[in-house]
C-alpha cells in the first residue's frame, strides 16, 4: 500500500490521474484521499497536512506472484521502486507542461511584438 502526497496542487492532480489509470490497468485498488484504507492508523494519517494526499494505491499479490524466489525478488524490487517510478512520470509530465506553456507564451509575445511593429 502506498500513501502518496504532494504539496503542489498540479502534481497532486497528475498523481491522482496516473494512479487511477494505473489501477484501471493492473490488479490494484485506488482510493481517493477522502476514503483512506482502514489498515492505516489514524495518527499516521493525521500527521499529514490536509489536502496534500493524492490517494492510496493498494497492490494485491497472490501466491502465484511469489511462488519462486526469483518471482518474489522481482516483485519486491518493483514494489520498492514504484514510488520513484511514479515520481519520475509526474515530474516529467509537469516539466513537459511547463515547457509547452513557456513556448506558447513566447509565441504569443512574438505575435504581439509583430503587431506593435506594424
Amino acid at each position: 500500500m502506498f500513501d502518496l502526497h504532494y504539496t503542489d496542487g498540479n502534481e497532486r492532480s497528475l498523481g491522482q490521474t496516473y494512479l487511477k489509470k494505473f489501477a484501471d490497468s493492473y490488479d490494484c485498488a485506488f482510493n481517493k484521499p477522502m476514503n483512506p484504507p482502514s489498515m492505516f492508523p489514524g495518527d499516521k494519517l493525521n500527521r499529514r497536512v490536509e489536502g496534500t494526499s493524492a490517494g492510496f494505491l493498494t497492490f494485491t499479490l497472490h501466491h502465484r506472484h511469489v511462488d519462486s524466489e526469483e518471482k518474489l525478488n522481482r516483485k519486491v524490487r518493483r514494489l520498492i521502486n514504484f514510488y520513484t517510478y511514479l515520481q519520475y512520470h509526474v515530474k516529467g509530465t509537469t516539466t513537459y507542461m511547463h515547457s509547452r506553456f513557456r513556448r506558447h507564451g513566447n509565441d504569443l509575445f512574438k505575435a504581439l511584438l509583430k503587431t506593435i511593429e506594424k
